[in-house]
């Protein structure tokens, strides 16, 4: 079950990410002019293009963060078959 939330908590962060990764592209789309270094949107002024690297575009260290650590904890070993069967022999054994 914590597996499922981790990787749910990463798809969200994830999904921010994407948003924010999009946002100069949809904005060009709208016919706006989007500003690189305030990371908004503009539809009365033109801003210039600044090349960004993906690792500073906002969202991107929650997300590649988030997506580590749910890798990680996907490795964990879970309970095993036979960690179960000594629980029911030590509950039968009471």
């Amino acid at each position: 079950m914590i597996l499922v939330l981790v990787w749910l908590a990463f798809a969200v962060v994830a999904w921010s990410f994407v948003g924010s990764y999009l946002a100069p592209d949809a904005c060009l789309d709208q016919g706006g002019s989007f500003n690189y270094s305030s990371w908004a949107c503009s539809h009365s002024e033109n801003s210039a293009f600044v090349s960004v690297p993906i690792f500073k575009v906002p969202g991107f260290w929650p997300a590649f963060i988030g997506f580590c650590v749910a890798v990680a904890v996907s490795f964990l070993p879970g309970p095993t078959s036979r960690s179960r069967n000594d629980a029911r022999e030590t509950a039968r054994a009471s």
